[in-house]
C-alpha cells in the first residue's frame, strides 16, 4: 500500500470520527423533559396546575407571550388557564373551572429555547372522573393511553446516523476509486 493511499485512508478515518462531534452541538436542542400531569398519565382528579419542565432554561423576551401553552379538552375546546409563569426551564399555569368532562386532554406548547429556537409540541393525559374510574374498573376496562410529545432527541439521533452513513459511503467510494487507479 502506497503512502499516499495510507494518508487518504487516515484522513477519511479522522473525518468520519469528526462528523459526530460537529453534528452533536447542532442537534442538542431544548426538549420537554417532564410535565405535570405526566404524558400518558390517567387521573381521577383534575389537575389544578399544569407544569412543563424543559431540558434547558427558556428565553423570555419582553415578559409575557414568548412562552405559552394551551390546555385542550376532549372536544378540542380551550380550558381556562391563569397567567403563564416562566421560571428558568419551567412553565406553569393554574387551571380554572370545574366539572371537567372525562376523556383525553392535550397540552399544546410553544416555547423559545435559550439558543433562540422555537420549540413546539404537545403532551396528553387522560381524565376519568371518580365515577368513570369505578365503572372502568368494574367492567374490566382500561383507559386509553395518551401519546406524549415526539422526542426531538430521536430525530437528532436519526439525522446523525444518516450523516455518518453518507460519510462512510463516500469514504468507501473514494477508497475503491483510488484503489482502481493504482491497479
Amino acid at each position: 500500500m502506497s503512502s499516499s493511499l495510507r494518508r487518504r485512508i487516515a484522513t477519511l478515518f479522522l473525518s468520519l470520527l469528526l462528523v459526530p462531534v460537529m453534528v452533536l452541538p447542532a442537534t442538542a436542542h431544548t426538549s420537554l423533559s417532564s410535565s405535570i400531569p405526566a404524558a400518558g398519565q390517567s387521573l381521577q382528579e383534575f389537575p389544578q396546575v399544569i407544569e412543563l419542565v424543559f431540558s434547558e432554561p427558556l428565553l423570555t423576551i419582553g415578559g409575557d407571550g414568548t412562552n405559552y401553552f394551551e390546555l385542550l379538552g376532549p372536544e378540542g375546546d380551550l380550558i381556562a388557564l391563569g397567567s403563564i409563569e416562566v421560571d428558568g426551564a419551567e412553565v406553569r399555569a393554574q387551571v380554572f373551572g370545574a366539572d371537567f368532562e372525562p376523556g383525553s386532554y392535550r397540552i399544546a406548547y410553544r416555547v423559545v429555547a435559550g439558543d433562540g429556537h422555537v420549540i413546539t409540541g404537545e403532551s396528553s393525559f387522560t381524565y376519568q372522573s371518580e365515577i368513570g374510574a369505578e365503572l372502568g374498573e368494574s367492567e374490566g376496562g382500561s383507559s386509553d393511553s395518551a401519546k406524549g410529545s415526539e422526542s426531538r432527541n430521536d430525530r437528532s439521533i436519526l439525522v446523525l446516523a444518516i450523516l455518518i452513513l453518507i460519510t462512510a459511503s463516500v469514504a468507501v467510494g473514494l477508497l475503491l476509486r483510488s484503489g482502481e487507479r493504482h491497479s
